[in-house]
């Protein structure tokens, strides 16, 4: 989703649409294999949801990286306070939003290609992924993670 945060908001509200009609078919509503990924994915989404609210035209295309007095900010506040609505308007919680949504969607996928195998083939992508190469990619990322936070600035 890349573009300004109106496109981004109307990409995604096809994508909540879309989700619902899924959810809604019987097929997918019996199939126990199904509605896991599905439910994963629609996580996914409230979090990119919640996470797109707290961006603007002008911050929705920032670098990643945070400023971490955010952080600090955030982490100063007492954990009821973390519910109050004022809180999902503080920078720091877009990041968060955004990463949970992230977090989400590997095993979405994995899931996904458990429960309907033949789309696996059809995409032409995922005829080779297996759970281990998640598992691979997440431990090379935070090798290197920590092989550079290691290492003096």
């Amino acid at each position: 989703m890349s573009g300004p945060r109106e496109d981004c908001l109307n990409q995604w509200d096809g994508l909540w649409a879309a989700a619902a009609r899924v959810a809604a078919l019987d097929h997918v509503h019996a199939d126990e294999a199904a509605t896991e990924p599905l439910q994963l994915m629609v996580g996914a989404l409230i979090y990119h949801r919640m996470a797109l609210e707290a961006f603007c035209d002008a911050t929705l295309h920032d670098p990643v990286r945070q400023d971490p007095a955010s952080l600090k900010d955030l982490l100063s506040l007492p954990g009821a306070a973390l519910l109050e609505p004022a809180t999902a308007k503080r920078a720091v919680m877009r990041g968060v939003h955004l990463a949970s949504a992230s977090l989400r969607l590997p095993t979405a996928i994995l899931e996904t290609m458990d429960a309907r195998p033949k789309a696996r083939a059809a995409e032409g992508k995922f005829d080779e992924v297996r759970r281990c190469r998640a598992f691979e990619a997440q431990r090379l990322l935070i090798s290197w993670a920590l092989n550079a936070l290691e290492q003096p600035r």
